[in-house]
């Protein structure tokens, strides 16, 4: 930070700061802020943070301009500021201290007064929600220790709100997130740090959690070969927005205990690229690197998971999504097959809304799962690790881009006309509010393999299309031949289908596809 101050120094001027999206300063305060606690005697560094500080505390306010209801920034300040103020409350001047203290007592109670009325305060297993009520616990968790007394209520409220998102949790067995790996990256970094603090401080031990017992696996069974890119389901990158070495560590001391969470981290660690599009963003390279050197456990042995460098196939029963050949060395045979056919929010989130089990959840209300795309029955396949049929990473959400069914002409298509695919297509996030969208769900029926094949098929509902494009029933299978596969065979059953013609397209975001003939 210090050999490039203009990029990470924020500015002087609070117009600058509010005039882009601005989380690199907060999450990158508690790694300077620990640093400076270890390295008492980087006196160049500590003059670095505390002008940093006294430049974030001198706002008015932590916002963006383009998205005044959007809190999520200010939280990421909030949470970031908090934190630096506690590693080093003893390096500061009694000035420092009060004007800091205020600054958070401030941010606190304005993002507190908020969640009564935003979205994210009734939303649960979602990124702002864990990010902003994290935030909230944490400054108040600060201002507590200097005897305000209305901390009191924001701990409490902020408890609530994290505990019903582990009661959540713990119907999802496989230990999934619906948003995906990237984004459920961003979400699982609040809900360990929440884990943690809700121990240290209030005795609530949530490490048993059901998810939290299998949430190794989202990260390990979505990794293609080579440990460095994620299978892409749901809005993403090419892997993870946060983490994931942080989550893993935690998950190795605290739940796991046996070695394999202090494994993946590291291999992920060593093959993570550098630069390029795989590499991480300048504003959340650091920002998990505090945690992560505060949970690690030297005491557990860095080991893989047993039967490491064989291709397995992994159902996450939740999410509807198989894969195979997760979690091996890149190389030659080392082939990735993914499959998805699942339930808006997941199978327990879905359920829960649909039987409505719990009084204080109000149906779709109580979720938001925009981030997911219109991807029943799609997969994705890297033949020796290498990427032929992708997902739609992060964009808009087209059917065609998941490859999945999309049927024409149609009279009510919206986008890609004269085409019309899954319902809640056509935003920049799924419309999964519009009519009939929160009813549809996929299924995966069949998931086997075998020696050198596997086969997987799902059965898309008939909620998932408008009525007027409606079949009985519409079934998917892909079978690719393994380890050695140089293809994969794909194929489609539509229920009252008669005399229609088909057409194949399977989206590369990075390469134009060729076909060359023998």
């Amino acid at each position: 930070m210090l050999s490039n101050f203009p990029l990470y120094m924020p500015p002087v001027k609070h117009e600058e700061f509010t005039s882009k999206w601005n989380e690199i300063y907060g999450n990158n305060l508690p790694p300077l802020a620990l640093y400076c606690l270890l390295c008492p005697e980087d006196s160049a560094a500590l003059q670095f943070l505390i002008k940093f500080m006294d430049r974030i505390a001198g706002y008015p306010d932590w916002k963006v301009t383009s998205a005044p209801n959007d809190e999520v920034p200010m939280a990421h300040s909030l949470t970031g500021f908090a934190t630096a103020y506690d590693f080093v409350y003893s390096n500061l001047d009694e000035r420092r201290r009060g004007l800091y203290l205020q600054k958070i007592r401030s941010e606190t109670e304005a993002l507190y007064e908020v969640s009564k009325y935003r979205g994210w305060g009734k939303q649960y297993l979602q990124n702002h929600q864990t990010t902003n009520i994290l935030a909230i616990l944490t400054g108040a968790i600060v201002v507590g220790s200097h005897d305000f007394p209305e901390s009191m209520m924001w701990k409490q409220v902020a408890v609530n709100y994290m505990e019903k998102t582990m009661f959540l949790l713990n119907h999802v067995v496989d230990g999934s997130l619906d948003e995906g790996v990237a984004y459920g990256s961003y979400t699982a970094k609040s809900i360990t740090q929440y884990v943690f603090l809700a121990q240290r401080h209030f005795k609530i031990d949530n490490t048993q959690n059901n998810w939290l017992r299998s949430h190794f696996w989202f990260y390990y069974a979505t990794l293609l070969p080579g440990f460095q890119r994620t299978v892409g389901i749901a809005d993403s990158n090419y892997n993870w927005f946060y983490g994931p070495e942080s989550q893993l560590v935690f998950l190795d001391t605290f739940v796991m205990k046996n070695g394999t969470g202090n494994w993946l981290a590291q291999q992920i660690r060593k093959h993570r690229p550098k630069d390029g599009p795989m590499g991480q963003s300048s504003a959340q390279r650091w920002a998990t690197l505090h945690t992560e050197f505060l949970w690690y456990s030297a005491h557990l042995a860095p080991q893989p998971p047993q039967d490491f460098g064989k291709a397995r196939m992994h159902v996450f029963s939740n999410w509807g999504v198989v894969t195979y050949g997760a979690g091996l060395p890149n190389g030659q045979g080392n082939t990735f097959v993914s499959f998805k056919s699942g339930r808006l929010g997941g199978r327990a989130v879905y359920d829960i809304v649909h039987d409505k089990p719990y009084s204080w959840v109000d149906g779709w209300n109580s979720f938001n799962p925009g981030h997911e795309h219109p991807d029943q029955n799609s997969f994705t396949f890297a033949p020796n690790g290498q990427v032929f049929v992708s997902e739609a990473l992060y964009g808009p959400k087209y059917s065609y881009l998941n490859n999945v069914l999309v049927f024409g002409p149609s009279p009510t298509s919206q986008c890609n006309s004269p085409w019309e695919g899954q319902l809640g297509e056509c935003a920049k996030w799924l419309r999964w509010t519009d009519e009939g969208v929160g009813d549809a769900r996929g299924e995966v029926i069949a998931a086997s393999s075998h020696g050198d094949s596997m086969f997987v098929s799902g059965e898309a509902g008939v909620g998932l299309f408008p009525r007027h494009e409606a079949k009985e029933r519409f079934q998917s299978a892909a079978s690719p031949q393994l380890p050695d596969a140089a293809g994969a065979r794909s194929c489609g059953e539509v229920g009252r289908l008669a005399r229609e013609v088909f057409q194949h397209f399977f989206p590369q975001p990075r390469h134009r596809l060729q076909i060359r003939p023998f």
